[in-house]
């Protein structure tokens, strides 16, 4: 089972996102119906975070190299006052590199997310093709017992080596067929 939980560190609301019928988180079972948008809203929301993550430690390398040439302008006038802002220029890059790196993780951690939204889209596409597949085998099968029992079955026995065998009563159904509603529709002559 694969799962995605959209950590509000990064920009998620903290929900969970699986590819199995859990009736909570699951895509698995119909629940691609009510799950897979807000899932891919995540995405975009772990995606403007990192967005915005990335502009503040821009901001910072900006300030810090503000405060760095500020420091190199400012040594001439007292030794102390030119260390005070070397050592704030060194805090501000330490602020934007961290910020930088934070910034890397979640694009990382975007990623991973998109990744496991397309794998939960292909397992939901892939379900919907068996049940579509499964359902139209079901109508097929409703059609020939109901073919088989409107033109009247007259006896079914087996052969010797096994084989199943029918005679059926003169036809009394022209034809059937089932509606979109799976209504199955029966026309006499």
């Amino acid at each position: 089972m694969s799962s995605v939980t959209f950590s509000p560190s990064v920009g998620g609301n903290g929900s969970t996102v699986t590819d199995d019928s859990n009736a909570t988180t699951g895509l698995d079972g119909g629940g691609h119906r009510t799950r897979f948008v807000p899932a891919l809203a995540q995405v975009v929301s772990v995606a403007a975070h990192t967005v915005t993550k990335a502009g503040e430690a821009s901001a910072s390398a900006g300030a810090a190299a503000s405060s760095a040439s500020s420091a190199a302008d400012q040594v001439g006038l007292t030794t102390a006052a030119g260390a005070a802002q070397v050592a704030l220029a060194a805090a501000h890059v330490a602020t934007a590199s961290s910020q930088a790196a934070a910034a890397t993780g979640s694009v990382s951690l975007a990623g991973a997310h998109a990744n496991a939204a397309s794998a939960a889209t292909a397992t939901a596409s892939a379900q919907a093709a068996s049940a579509a597949s499964a359902a139209s085998a079901a109508n097929t099968a409703l059609l020939a017992l109901g073919n088989a029992i409107a033109n009247g079955v007259g006896a079914f026995s087996t052969d010797a080596d096994g084989n199943l065998i029918g005679s059926y009563n003169t036809p009394t159904v022209t034809s059937m067929s089932i509606n979109a509603s799976g209504e199955l529709l029966v026309v006499y002559p």
